[in-house]
């Protein structure tokens, strides 16, 4: 293996004041072209309650692009050497939609090696684009979006942006972050878009959920665009599925516009 493979990615551990030994840690997946400063809201929320750790995906905000192909594998790999650290504490995983694909695979990939206690799946259905079983994006939305990447780079991540927001109370407010955001620390790499598509297009969230066999929290935003609201009706029979909550009001990035709703959630799934 090479010196680039063994580049760490950027990652910001956040230790309770008061107790931290005692305390769960939560660790933070982003999703799809963003960055793990889009959670700041919600570790400040969480300070005092427990620990934080915010991941920045491999080829997005402040990490590097390790050589190898962009796949949940190549993911687990490379995410599970930021968690080494805290081996030896409770964690629990908090995936935001591409990041909750990652989310599952880590809890399944990783439980003899860590003590991984809970899934808090958001914005994620058991499939991200529409099939014949379940509902989600069409697929012929899903591959404009793919062969849009290769043709406007930066134009098919603000149209993302915009699907993010769309439906949401609180749309303005939000875009405008997401836009400040976006490319605070440069462009994403494209390969890492690109393989970031291929998951979303190709992972079953239900496989993942049963691979990983732990307890599961589900949260989705009521005027959701990118993941119709009735993606919920799949989980209720789901094995590991413990509770389902829909935020009325929230689109896709339900912990910006209802943070204290989000929050209080997190908190009853510890």
């Amino acid at each position: 293996m090479n010196a680039k493979s063994k580049l760490e990615l950027y990652s910001q551990y956040t230790k309770a004041p008061e107790n931290a030994e005692s305390l769960p840690t939560l660790v933070f997946l982003h999703g799809w072209g963003m960055h793990g400063d889009i959670f700041a809201q919600v570790v400040e929320k969480q300070a005092g309650q427990s620990n934080t750790l915010v991941i920045d995906l491999p080829g997005m905000g402040r990490s590097p692009m390790p050589e190898g192909e962009y796949n949940l594998d190549y993911l687990v790999q490379h995410i599970s050497r930021s968690l080494e650290p805290y081996a030896d504490q409770q964690l629990h995983l908090v995936g935001w939609s591409l990041g909750a694909l990652i989310a599952a695979k880590l809890a399944a990939s990783l439980k003899e090696n860590f003590s991984i206690k809970s899934l808090f799946v958001v914005s994620m259905g058991p499939s991200f684009v529409a099939d014949d079983q379940q509902s989600g994006m069409p697929q012929k939305d899903f591959q404009f979006f793919q062969a849009m990447l290769n043709e406007d780079f930066e134009g098919t991540l603000y149209r993302f942006l915009g699907l993010n927001t769309k439906g949401s109370d609180q749309q303005r407010a939000e875009l405008r972050l997401l836009q400040q955001l976006v490319f605070s620390y440069g462009l994403p790499a494209r390969k890492a878009l690109a393989g970031g598509l291929d998951i979303l297009g190709q992972e079953k969230l239900d496989q993942l959920l049963t691979d990983a066999a732990i307890p599961t929290t589900i949260v989705l935003g009521e005027k959701d665009a990118l993941v119709p609201v009735e993606v919920q009706e799949a989980f209720h029979s789901h094995d590991y599925v413990k509770s389902i909550h829909v935020i009325p009001g929230a689109g896709h990035i339900p912990f910006l516009s209802h943070l204290d709703t989000f929050s209080d959630l997190l908190k009853q799934a510890l």
